[in-house]
C-alpha cells in the first residue's frame, strides 16, 4: 500500500463519503484485497463514472501506466 500517494487522506475522505475511490495495484500480495493488475479498458468502464460537469477523475501512476489511454 506504500505505492499510493496520499493513501491515508484518500481513505479518510472515502470513509467520510466525500469521495469514491478504487485502488489498483500491479504489485499485490496475499494481504492485498483491492483491484489487481494493469489499468485496462475494463477498469475504466467498470469503475469510473460517465463524464459530467460534477465529476473529477484523478489517476496517478507512471507515464507507462497511463500511456495507453487519453487521460
Amino acid at each position: 500500500m506504500e505505492d499510493f500517494a496520499l493513501l491515508e487522506e484518500l481513505i479518510w475522505l472515502a470513509e467520510e463519503k466525500k469521495i469514491q475511490v478504487s485502488f489498483l495495484s500491479r504489485k499485490s500480495n496475499s494481504l492485498w484485497s483491492g483491484l489487481k493488475g494493469e489499468l485496462s479498458e475494463h477498469h475504466l468502464e467498470n469503475y469510473l463514472p460517465p463524464p459530467n460537469d460534477d465529476t473529477l477523475i484523478m489517476i496517478s501512476g507512471r507515464t507507462s501506466f497511463k500511456g495507453n489511454y487519453d487521460i
